[in-house]
C-alpha cells in the first residue's frame, strides 16, 4: 500500500506544540486508527534549519532540542534533502543523468545527524555549529533577496514603458512573457540551484523549466512573489527565504501542510494548490481532533 507523503511547514510543527505532537505520534501509532496507517510524515532540510535558526536566536535551545526529539520519533530518518539537490535531482530524474545516489545517501545522512545532534544543549552551545549555521543562513537569506531585487530592476522598465496601472495583473503577466525577462528568470534559477555544466544545456530554454513539473511549480511561485511585491510596491524581504526553500523541498511529496495561507494557497498557483493542505484539512483526513489549549 503506498502511504501519503506529508510534509509540516514550521508553522504546523508550533501550532501542534509539544504536547500536540506527542499526540499526533500516539495517535498515528495506533493501529486500529486505520487511516494514519496511509500517512506518512516527512521532515525537510529548510524546517530544520528555520526552526534551529528562529529559536537559536532567541536563545531557546530546550525548544530546540525538545521538538527535534519529537521530529525524530514521528519522521523516524526521512529527510528530504536541501532545495539544490531536490531541483537538481528532479532535473536528473527527468534525463536519466547522474545514476550514482551515494551523494544524496551522504547528504541525508549529514542533515539526519544534525537532527540528532539537535537534542543535546553542549551540540547547540558549540560556537562551530552556531558558525555553521546562522551565517549561512543569513548568507543565503542575503541572496534570494538581491535575486528577487535584480528581476524586479529587469520588470521596472518594461512597466514604465506600458504607462499602465501597477496594479493591472494582466499587464504584469505579459511582462514576464518578454524574453529579456525570461532570459533572466532562466538565468537566476539556474545560479539559485548551482546546476551543474552537464545539466545545464538540458534547462537552457525557460520551456524546460515549464516542462518538468516540479521545475514548474517553482517558476509559477517566483512569478506570484514577484507579482505581489509589484502590486505591494514592496521590497524583497530576506525573510521570505525560508518559504521559497520549504515550499520547493515539500512540494516533491504528496501533501505540504501550512499554515502560512497568505504566502501559498492565496495565489491559487494551479500546479501548488493541489499539493497545499491546511493543519484542518490534515487533521480531519487521519481523523486526529486534537485542539491546542
Amino acid at each position: 500500500m503506498r502511504k501519503l507523503k506529508v510534509v509540516f511547514d514550521t508553522n504546523v510543527w508550533r501550532s501542534l506544540g509539544l504536547n500536540g505532537l506527542d499526540e499526533l505520534y500516539n495517535y498515528l501509532s495506533n493501529p486500529l486508527n486505520i487511516k494514519t496507517q496511509k500517512v506518512e510524515l516527512w521532515e525537510v532540510v529548510p524546517v530544520i534549519f528555520e526552526t534551529i535558526y528562529d529559536w537559536h536566536k532567541e536563545n531557546k535551545l530546550k525548544v530546540i532540542v525538545e521538538f527535534s526529539k519529537r521530529k525524530i520519533k514521528l519522521c523516524k530518518n526521512r529527510i528530504i534533502p536541501s532545495p539544490t539537490t531536490v531541483v537538481q535531482r528532479a532535473i536528473a530524474d527527468k534525463y536519466n543523468l547522474f545514476k550514482n545516489n551515494n551523494i544524496l545517501s551522504e547528504e541525508n545522512r549529514y542533515y539526519i545527524n544534525i537532527l540528532n545532534e539537535s537534542t543535546k544543549i553542549e551540540f547547540l552551545q558549540d560556537e562551530k555549529f552556531k558558525n555553521a549555521l546562522i551565517d549561512p543562513v543569513e548568507t543565503a537569506g542575503k541572496g534570494y533577496k538581491e535575486d528577487m531585487e535584480r528581476l524586479l530592476n529587469r520588470v521596472k522598465p518594461l512597466l514604465n514603458k506600458t504607462n499602465s496601472d501597477k496594479t493591472d495583473e494582466n499587464t504584469i503577466d505579459k511582462l514576464f512573457e518578454q524574453p529579456e525577462i525570461i532570459n533572466e528568470m532562466v538565468k537566476v534559477l539556474t545560479e539559485r540551484f548551482d546546476l551543474p555544466r552537464k545539466m545545464r544545456p538540458y534547462m537552457a530554454l525557460y520551456s524546460e523549466w515549464e516542462e518538468l513539473p516540479h521545475t514548474k511549480i517553482i517558476l509559477e511561485y517566483y512569478k506570484a512573489k514577484l507579482k505581489d511585491l509589484f502590486i505591494k510596491n514592496r521590497k524583497p524581504r530576506e525573510q521570505d527565504f525560508f518559504d521559497l526553500e520549504i515550499m520547493i523541498c515539500a512540494t516533491r511529496l504528496d501533501k505540504f501542510i501550512t499554515q502560512n495561507e497568505k504566502d501559498f494557497q492565496r495565489y491559487n498557483l494551479p500546479s501548488l494548490n493541489n499539493k497545499l493542505w491546511t493543519l484542518d484539512e490534515f487533521k480531519n483526513y487521519i481523523g486526529f481532533d486534537y485542539k491546542k489549549e
